[in-house]
């Protein structure tokens, strides 16, 4: 069992979606991502 503390991009997805409605969710969603795939590809 791993206690290093990571966020997937689906946790990520569903927080903002509960938080932003509609099309800024959206939007919210693919520069989280991005920003996820960058940090966790760096």
């Amino acid at each position: 069992y791993n206690k290093k503390p990571t966020i997937t991009s689906r946790e990520i997805q569903t927080a903002v979606r509960l938080a932003l409605p509609g099309e800024l969710a959206k939007h919210a969603v693919s520069e989280g991502t991005k920003a996820v795939t960058k940090f966790t590809s760096a």
